[in-house]
């Protein structure tokens, strides 16, 4: 007879005519939060909780230096819901959010003050402005901390930004004398598609002015705007249209009687000695959540000449 009893019951959960109960759950989410600076303004989070069944709770946010020092309740309310629910908590930056960061916890209580469940989490205030030498990081990348915070289901993430320069080579490669490409000098974020940054440039020492047009600050540098491309990972190319004069290639950034427009940066004629084994500096300021600073040296080794002698030019005109 219990045989039966249970094909019949099975028969019953398979065509829905009994219900099927899931485990009771409770969780707590976010959207992403954060950075955080030392004593900010306080922020407010919304958190978005979600109970499988109908429940009445109290919803406790305390937060302080440590762990073992938590100051004063910040939020107190009774939430009575089923399915998914928001609500808000303030986070007290202002007053407690030290180099050390702030410690708190969440606590989702039943009235009569037993647990329905409770997380802690640590937040810090974000480490910004690194300046960083490409030469040195891009084996092992570069990365800024603390960016930003997320609660997923009762577990919390801190996500960190990091730059990745695995194609770095420090030299151009072309071995013309002709022109300098930026096609080379590549660099990838996990946080591309939010990518900012305040300014990217070229610049180089001139200090026997080769380049007498293109302007030069107090200590002989020479600085030419750029701008970043690409979606999954970042390139970069002269930002504005420059002036070259197609006899002798000198470059200019404002027009000049008898130099033609261009996007391309020239390097004059008859000067490859004096340019080979200079350093240009492929150069990014406040890129990225973490205003990071970062610098590529790019060393130009172009030994061979567009027209010249037979033995290190790409055209030479031969006498008959």
């Amino acid at each position: 007879m219990s045989v039966i009893k249970f094909i019949l019951f099975l028969f019953l959960y398979l065509f829905g005519q009994v219900p099927y109960y899931a485990e009771s759950t409770l969780t707590i989410s976010t959207d992403k939060f954060g950075p955080f600076a030392v004593y900010q303004p306080d922020t407010q989070l919304t958190l978005n909780l979600y109970s499988s069944e109908r429940r009445t709770m109290i919803v406790k946010f305390v937060c302080g230096p440590s762990k073992d020092d938590l100051r004063s309740l910040y939020t107190s309310k009774t939430l009575t819901f089923r399915g998914s629910y928001q609500t808000s908590i303030r986070i007290p930056t202002y007053f407690y959010m030290g180099y050390k960061g702030l410690y708190c916890r969440i606590d989702l209580n039943k009235t009569s003050g037993e647990s329905f469940m409770s997380m802690d989490f640590h937040i810090y205030p974000l480490t910004a402005g690194a300046n960083i030498d490409v030469s040195k990081y891009y084996e092992t990348g570069f990365s800024v901390n603390n960016v930003a915070y997320q609660i997923t289901n009762n577990v919390f993430y801190n996500f960190a930004e990091t730059f990745s320069f695995t194609d770095y080579q420090d030299y151009f490669s072309i071995d013309t004398y002709h022109r300098i490409s930026l096609s080379d000098v590549s660099f990838s974020s996990n946080l591309r598609d939010n990518l900012t940054y305040s300014s990217a440039e070229m610049t180089f020492y001139d200090v026997n002015n080769i380049f007498p047009y293109l302007d030069h600050d107090e200590n002989k540098y020479i600085h030419i705007p750029l701008t970043i491309t690409g979606r999954s990972k970042s390139y970069f190319a002269f930002k504005n249209y420059m002036y070259v004069d197609p006899k002798t290639l000198q470059m200019s950034t404002t027009y000049r009687e008898g130099f033609t427009q261009t996007r391309y940066f020239y390097l004059p004629v008859n000067h490859k000695q004096d340019l080979l084994e200079e350093y240009f500096y492929i150069q990014v300021l406040d890129a990225g959540v973490g205003k990071t600073n970062i610098t590529f040296p790019v060393q130009y080794l172009g030994t061979t000449n567009i027209i010249g002698p037979c033995s290190n030019s790409d055209y030479c005109i031969v006498g008959g």
